[in-house]
């Protein structure tokens, strides 16, 4: 509206004045805003959220906890519907909504910097999400994602928590900012409580003669989600493998057995495969194991890891098992006892290992779980097997054709006369080692047959083909010694300059001294 006043004074004076009169209601305004705000709980994350008291001693704002999901971040949905102008002459009379979050960052990050605000309209009604546990990347293109947490992750020691303040605006900019949020953002899995496991046969075993270690129990408590592994094996290496290929490798051999995606209430057996470590003699073997949880889908890390590997009295150590590794002790061949009495009928018997099977090497055989006497040969010498017999016959064949060779040889360069100084050598040690029936009897010996036994069957074959050794009598043995020093002397030399090694030049010339010596008839 326009009004024209005319004022006039005592002296007949007038004047005029013209007054613009405006209504307005946005700016007819005598009171601010008042802020009101809370958060959604929505199912999505109501477990990851928790109402845990105020800010502070000073204040009534609401101080909540956040543990990050597998994705390392939460999603909050705010709500400042119930905000109001008391001016307001319908609506809520707000037209402005803005958030401010402080401390938002990365644990490891100062927290300098101001807070980042965002400005909501009328039209959103007051609704605003926002997510905690950190979004973007960084300068190395790496994810933010549960970089932004409230807690050190080391140190478990508390950090500045977040704050989200709210700030509302009506028609005539009047403001009210009398509303603020606290959160404690924390990482996955924090304040998880680990897998309780009861084991049913985990402890040491004495006189273990399986083929497989068998482990069976009950995950009882703290795998609400399903996500527990239970590995062992006799490598603890391979726990820590990287190479899944590796991994699976050791799977399909029985080196490594694990079961998976256990949660609570759920029973497991492992099956470990030692067959490979028994043997013919005692053995202690160790058994790893190794508890943690862990979601190939969202899990970067398997928990529980570190903190089962430390020492009992650290702080973090936990318990997921005692003890932390067993040994089975396998006893020889499975257990098998050798009776008294067979260790005194076959005292040269021993257990041996071929093939992966144990076998008696004696006298005796052990069949089936039961010993079998020996059966005696014609001349009443004792046991001996179809194979013995075999093996014993192949080497008396090669020892004929050894010594064959030998004597053509000798009488090829017997009429050759070898000239040049000789130098002291003691044949007596080197002439029973070269000896034909003496070495056969050493190999026998060096099979694992008794001395006896050797020395009967190379004197028996021996006789057969006439190679039987000749011992010089005791009047007459100091000449013969000097005349086969002189003799192997002489052809030692000779074939040493021929240009044979000194090994190979020794045995021969030993052979032929002796063939020289037995044709003069000094032996």
């Amino acid at each position: 509206w326009t009004i024209t006043l005319w004022l006039h004074d005592e002296q007949g004076h007038s004047r005029m004045l013209s007054v613009v009169v405006e209504t307005n209601d946005a700016y007819a305004d005598a009171y601010p805003p008042i802020a009101e705000a809370y958060i959604e709980i929505d199912p999505a994350y109501e477990n990851n959220v928790e109402l845990v008291g105020t800010c502070s001693i000073k204040d009534t704002y609401p101080r909540y906890q956040i543990i990050l999901d597998e994705n390392n971040q939460i999603p909050i949905t705010f709500n400042a519907s119930n905000s109001t102008d008391p001016d307001a002459l319908e609506g809520s009379g707000i037209v402005r909504y803005q958030w401010d979050v402080q401390y938002d960052k990365p644990w490891d990050e100062s927290l300098g910097g101001g807070a980042n605000t965002y400005t909501q309209e009328q039209v959103s009604g007051g609704i605003w999400e926002y997510i905690f546990g950190g979004t973007g990347v960084d300068d190395n293109g790496e994810s933010y994602a549960g970089r932004n947490i409230t807690v050190n992750p080391i140190t478990f020691f508390n950090i500045q928590p977040i704050t989200v303040t709210l700030s509302v605006f009506d028609k005539s900019n009047k403001w009210d900012d009398d509303m603020e949020f606290c959160f404690d953002v924390l990482p996955q899995g924090f304040g998880d409580e680990p897998p309780g496991i009861e084991f049913t046969n985990w402890a040491d075993q004495k006189g273990y003669a399986d083929s497989y270690f068998n482990l069976s129990g009950t995950v009882v408590s703290g795998s609400e989600a399903g996500d527990t592994w239970i590995e062992i094996t006799t490598n603890e290496s391979i726990f820590d493998e990287q190479s899944a290929l590796i991994r699976q490798q050791a799977i399909a051999a029985g080196d490594l057995a694990l079961v998976s995606n256990k949660g609570n209430g759920d029973s497991f057996t492992l099956s470990l495969n030692i067959d490979k470590f028994h043997s013919n003699v005692s053995t202690n073997l160790v058994i790893y194991i190794r508890v943690y949880e862990f979601d190939k889908a969202v899990d970067r890390e398997k928990r529980w890891v570190v903190e089962q590997q430390l020492e009992p009295l650290d702080r973090d150590y936990v318990e997921l098992y005692n003890p932390k590794t067993i040994t089975l002790t396998l006893p020889i061949c499975r257990g098998v006892i050798t009776p008294d009495n067979i260790s005194l009928a076959d005292p040269n018997g021993r257990w041996v290992f071929m093939s992966g099977v144990c076998e008696w090497d004696g006298k005796y055989d052990y069949v089936d779980g039961e010993w079998l006497a020996p059966s005696s040969d014609s001349d009443g010498d004792g046991a001996s097997s179809a194979s013995e017999v075999m093996l014993i016959g192949i080497g008396a064949a090669i020892l004929v054709i050894i010594i064959t060779l030998t004597i053509i040889f000798l009488r090829r360069s017997g009429s050759e006369r070898l000239d040049g100084d000789y130098k002291s050598f003691n044949l007596v040690g080197s002439i029973q080692q070269q000896d034909p029936v003496e070495q056969y009897v050493q190999q026998l010996i060096a099979q694992g047959y008794p001395e006896a036994t050797a020395r009967a069957y190379a004197s028996q074959y021996a006789t057969q083909a006439g190679l039987e050794s000749q011992q010089p009598t005791a009047g007459d043995s100091n000449s013969a010694n000097s005349a086969m020093e002189a003799a192997y002397q002489q052809y030692y030399q000779q074939l040493v300059s021929q240009g044979y090694d000194q090994q190979t030049a020794a045995a021969y010339a030993q052979q032929y001294a002796a063939a020289y010596l037995q044709q003069q008839g000094l032996q």
